[in-house]
C-alpha cells in the first residue's frame, strides 16, 4: 500500500512540474521597409555605395520575435531556429579568390558571438542562404529570451579574406532581406502548490526509505 502511495505521489509531482509543453513557431523578416536601411528590394541594383556594402563596411542587425506565451504562468524554451539571408552578388567562385561573407550570431563585431559560416551565392544574382542554428554549438543560446520576446544580434563580416587576396577590394554585397524563424515550447511555471507537493513527496520518499519499506 505504501508503495502505491509513493508511486501516486511521485506521479503527481512529475505531472505538475512538467506539464504539457506546447510546440510553437514565430518569425520576423527584415527588409528595406525596416531598420537597418541596407536591406533592399529585389529590383535594386545600381552600382553605388548607397546600395552596396564594401569589404570594409561590415555591419549587423537585430531580429526581434514575439512569443505566444502567458508570462505569468509560462516560460519559453527555444527548441530550434533558422536564419535565411537573401543576398545579391555573393561571388563564391571569384576566379579562384572566393568572396567569403561570414555570418555571426550574438555578435556585434567580427570577433565575438558564434559563427554560422559563410553566405552561399551567385555572381550577379540573388541567392538565399539558410542557416540551421541548431547545427552550430552555442548558436541557439544567442537568442535572448525576455518574457514574450526574443532577440538575436546578427553580424556580417564581408569578405573575410581581406586583405589576403588581391580581389578583396572588389568584393561588394547587398541584402534583400533577413528572416529569422524560431521554434519554441511554452513550459508551465510550477504553481506554489506544486512546490508544496514536491516537498511532501520528497519527505514521504525519505520516510519510507528510512523504514525500509521500498
Amino acid at each position: 500500500m505504501k508503495k502505491v502511495i509513493l508511486f501516486f505521489t511521485l506521479f503527481c509531482v512529475v505531472t505538475v512540474l512538467c506539464g504539457n509543453a506546447q510546440a510553437l513557431s514565430t518569425s520576423q523578416t527584415l527588409d528595406n521597409s525596416t531598420n537597418p536601411q541596407w536591406f533592399l528590394p529585389d529590383d535594386s541594383y545600381p552600382l553605388t555605395t548607397n546600395y552596396y556594402r564594401n569589404w570594409y563596411e561590415d555591419w549587423g542587425w537585430t531580429h526581434t520575435v514575439s512569443f505566444n506565451v502567458d508570462t505569468l504562468t509560462e516560460t519559453v524554451e527555444i527548441t530550434g531556429a533558422t536564419l535565411k539571408i537573401y543576398a545579391w552578388d555573393v561571388d563564391i567562385a571569384g576566379d579562384g579568390f572566393p568572396e567569403l561573407d561570414e555570418i555571426r550570431v550574438g555578435a556585434t563585431s567580427n570577433t565575438n558571438g558564434v559563427s554560422l559560416g559563410n553566405l552561399d551565392g551567385l555572381d550577379q544574382d540573388w541567392y538565399t542562404t539558410t542557416f540551421d542554428l541548431s547545427l552550430t554549438p552555442g548558436a541557439l543560446d544567442k537568442i535572448v529570451v525576455n518574457g514574450d520576446e526574443g532577440t538575436l544580434d546578427v553580424w556580417m563580416n564581408i569578405s573575410t579574406l581581406e586583405p589576403g587576396s588581391s580581389y578583396y577590394p572588389y568584393w561588394w554585397v547587398t541584402l534583400g532581406n533577413s528572416k529569422l524563424i524560431v521554434q519554441y515550447d511554452t513550459v508551465p511555471i510550477p504553481a506554489p502548490g506544486a512546490v508544496i507537493l514536491v516537498s511532501l513527496g520528497a519527505g514521504l520518499t525519505g520516510w519510507l526509505r528510512k523504514r525500509r519499506t521500498l
